[in-house]
């Protein structure tokens, strides 16, 4: 991901590094939220369940998308 946003815009490189860097602290903050609210509500075994689920279903949609381009 980092290498398609460098090479989309090469004359704006720190901006788009400043982008990169806000969007995987707010996708690690929203992953410790999430988990944290599924270890709270249904426990720690089924929120690894969920995680794994999440991770196939997220596997299953990339490959899917590498298909179509």
């Amino acid at each position: 991901m980092q290498t398609f946003l460098f090479s989309s815009a090469l004359d704006q490189l720190e901006s788009i590094a400043a982008l990169f860097v806000s969007i995987t602290q707010l996708a690690i903050g929203l992953g410790a939220l999430f988990g944290g609210l599924a270890v709270n509500g249904f426990g720690v075994p089924n929120a690894l369940w969920h995680g794994a689920a999440s991770a196939l279903l997220t596997t299953g949609l990339i490959s899917s998308i590498r298909k179509i381009h």
